[in-house]
């Protein structure tokens, strides 16, 4: 029997807890439920969890700032709840390590839809990647996501890693930002470009402590490509 997946709801307000944790109990989730930051650390310092889901607004701690932390201290997918004012307010969830956002207010479709999407994607390879890739410095291991260049470790959350192999599979060629999207995000993420911006910016960022060659190459307006050991 498939273990039910573990989600740690961090939200101040009553009554999206409750919605919430019956949406996730009907759709055969696990829901702890908590109103405030030093509760969620609390919760995270004792079990384990397959996905938080975080409110930018806390009584106790910006969210925005827990999200670092749990990004840091715990190999958890983070995604936010958020009442976006201007796509600022999303890129900025995403820079602190947000794997997701689900703006307020919000149907329990959609919730369920991103929830599992995030899941989908942070759990179990899908098959979709060869097991193992050898491109130019780079290794990557698509059954543990990990990645080494030129044999040192490179750390990527696995939305990172499923976005750098995806590019390192299709070698000197380019992909457009809605590919990308799709394959690495899943259906229904087409046009979220400052999602795909967001998470290339920190791969770049993780493979140039490594690597002083630029392995991404950017064409504006269109997509990305890997250029390392292209022809």
């Amino acid at each position: 029997m498939k273990q039910q997946a573990r989600v740690l709801l961090v939200d101040d307000d009553a009554g999206i807890r409750t919605v919430v944790t019956r949406t996730l109990d009907a759709a055969a989730m696990s829901v702890a439920a908590v109103g405030t930051g030093d509760a969620a650390r609390a919760a995270l310092a004792v079990r384990d969890f397959d996905l938080v889901l975080l409110d930018v607004n806390l009584p106790d701690v910006n969210g925005l700032d827990l999200c670092e932390e749990i990004h840091q201290q715990h190999d958890v997918p983070v995604v936010m709840l958020t009442v976006v004012v201007d796509e600022s307010d999303v890129v900025r969830a995403l820079e602190s390590g947000a794997d997701d956002y689900i703006r307020k207010p919000f149907g329990t479709r959609e919730l369920l839809a991103r929830l599992q999407a995030v899941l989908r994607r942070t759990q179990a390879p899908d098959g979709l990647l060869p097991p193992t890739i050898n491109v130019g410095p780079l290794t990557l291991d698509s059954k543990s996501y990990r990645a080494d260049i030129a044999g040192e470790p490179l750390p990527l959350t696995p939305t990172e890693y499923r976005l750098l192999a995806f590019l390192v599979q299709n070698v000197g060629r380019v992909l457009t930002h809605d590919q990308l999207l799709q394959f690495v995000w899943g259906a229904g993420y087409e046009g979220e470009h400052h999602m795909l911006h967001v998470t290339m910016s920190r791969l770049r960022q993780k493979l140039g402590r490594l690597s002083e060659a630029g392995l991404i190459r950017t064409t504006p307006g269109i997509g990305y490509e890997f250029v390392a050991g292209a022809n």
